[in-house]
């Protein structure tokens, strides 16, 4: 039985703020920051005398990235970030096709695309914020060669069935591409068994790693006869050699890395999918629904629009309560109360993550409530924070 207490001594940030943007960026554990910090004071202390232990550690690393991916190391490479990543699918696609995408992606998604010429065609949801397959599928036209969603919309919680979209792609021989930025770590992914050609992400929110590290899987059918965009020493099956004159390309993902890695960044992340390990991936899902569940709840009781979708299989660690001036409430709520949401579509984002109580989600609440109902705000001080719209 996992210890939540346990878990959430491992955060300090949760004991000094009512912390609701993971969506947002997550706060990193101890152990996460003793890994990033680890490795500079080895480099101040030692230099570069632990490289290949540190090379190992990044492998150790991919490894675990390809568990939570449902894959194996091969088909992992890193990047800085999702927009990093992405782009390297839009050029490893070669302007193969138009584009079909949904209406609420974040840029992230959406701007590599645009900026290689694709021509991209949008998807409304439904009026209850969902993506079912029939209207995927309605939209999809001989023209239409890749298909490029989330697994998890930011703007509004919406959890697409990636295995069902996996099967329609497969049926429709359309390239499948996945954004699952608010969703690594935490929520199940099986890129193989699910007939995902590529995924991105970023491991700063829900993956809880920090700033400088996203995750790239390649299927390998996608990369045989593809010319990766950027290429380096570590790109050649023997880097050890260092021959100019010879370039032999390995044939894993980790081919578009080139050179040396942002090792602190990588070692962080494996610390994190290494805490994640222990608690469980199926015990942190079930954790968050039932924060979320509880967020509901109380705003539910308060009579507040949710924009989220209701149905629990479309359900994500997100919940957005509709708002007018989110903005300005979600300040409101940091000033009064130190509570950290997030002025996200068309309301206040509640994000909440393993470090958070039920008393968290009731205290959270009740600030909303208080910030609503209460017009006058509070005067910002020299060197208050305010709240972030990341």
């Amino acid at each position: 039985m996992v210890s939540w207490t346990w878990v959430r001594n491992q955060f300090p940030a949760a004991k000094k703020f009512l912390y609701f943007n993971a969506a947002g960026a997550a706060p990193i554990s101890k152990e996460v920051a003793d890994a990033g910090k680890g490795y500079y004071e080895t480099m101040c202390d030692l230099g570069d005398i632990k490289w290949d232990k540190w090379l190992q550690q990044m492998e150790d690393a991919r490894s675990l990235v390809g568990k939570f991916l449902g894959t194996t190391a091969d088909n992992v490479a890193y990047t800085l970030n999702t927009s990093h990543g992405m782009s390297i699918i839009a050029h490893m696609m070669g302007g193969k096709g138009e584009v079909l995408t949904m209406a609420d992606e974040f840029p992230s998604t959406t701007y590599p695309w645009l900026n290689r010429g694709y021509k991209l065609k949008f998807i409304e949801p439904e009026p209850d914020n969902t993506y079912p397959l029939k209207l995927i599928e309605k939209a999809i036209t001989s023209k239409t060669k890749i298909l490029v969603s989330s697994h998890i919309q930011y703007g509004t919680g919406f959890r697409q069935d990636v295995q069902a979209l996996g099967r329609l792609a497969k049926r429709k021989k359309l390239t499948l591409v996945i954004n699952g930025t608010q969703g690594f770590g935490v929520f199940p992914m099986q890129v193989e068994k699910w007939g995902v050609d590529f995924f991105a992400a970023s491991c700063f929110k829900w993956g809880m790693a920090g700033y400088g590290t996203g995750v790239l899987y390649i299927s390998r059918r996608k990369r045989r006869g593809a010319t990766p965009p950027t290429v380096g020493w570590r790109s050649v099956r023997d880097p050890t050699a260092m021959d100019p004159r010879t370039y032999e390309p390995k044939e894993e993902s980790s081919v578009v890395e080139g050179g040396c890695p942002h090792m602190p960044n990588i070692l962080s992340l494996g610390a994190a999918l290494t805490l994640f390990s222990k608690i469980g991936r199926k015990n942190i899902t079930d954790r968050l629904l039932e924060l979320t569940d509880r967020i509901i709840e109380r705003l539910d009781k308060a009579g507040v629009e949710i924009i989220s979708p209701g149905a629990r299989k479309h359900r994500s660690g997100i919940v957005i309560a509709r708002t007018v001036n989110a903005d300005r409430i979600a300040n409101e709520m940091f000033r009064r109360h130190r509570a950290f949401v997030a002025p996200r579509g068309d309301g206040v984002r509640f994000s909440p993550h393993i470090y958070n109580t039920i008393t968290d989600c009731d205290k959270v609440v009740a600030s909303y409530l208080d910030c609503l109902k209460n017009k006058k705000p509070v005067k910002a001080v020299k060197g208050d924070l305010k709240c972030s719209s990341v």
